[in-house]
């Protein structure tokens, strides 16, 4: 069995041959290195537009456990890491506002990337703009 392909059984129920293998074997390998090639392209800027490196880890690995689950649309996107970052943006973004409703009286701490020293400064005028505006820059 090939390192990191997942578990099949090449025959089916009644006994005979199915043709899906091959098919699940390439689909999880295109995955694979498009997974390896981009996971940090997309952690990067969203751990800086979000101000906290494990909300950003936790976004990026959720978005890529949905373009995992939706990957024969995935893909055959034009800019599949921007799909992601996207994806993980939002998803994060929902996490923020769910958090925010439930600690009303407490303020979320920003906390600094984890993998960089920042700029005090620039770090500081980032967090003075809101979120959607901070991921333009971010991003630009």
């Amino acid at each position: 069995m090939e390192p990191g392909v997942p578990f099949m059984r090449p025959w089916g129920m009644d006994g005979v041959s199915t043709d899906r293998v091959p098919r699940v074997r390439a689909r999880h390998h295109d995955f694979d290195a498009f997974y390896g090639s981009c996971w940090h392209e997309v952690y990067r800027p969203l751990a800086v537009t979000l101000r906290d490196s494990d909300l950003a880890a936790d976004a990026v690995d959720e978005a890529m456990a949905r373009a995992y689950g939706s990957w024969r649309k995935v893909r055959d996107v034009d800019n599949q890491q921007g799909w992601v970052y996207r994806v993980a943006l939002n998803w994060a973004t929902s996490r923020l506002r769910k958090t925010r409703r439930e600690v009303r009286s407490e303020r979320v701490v920003d906390r600094p990337v984890a993998w960089a020293q920042p700029d005090l400064d620039l770090f500081d005028a980032l967090g003075s703009l809101d979120l959607k505006h901070r991921a333009v820059v971010v991003l630009r």
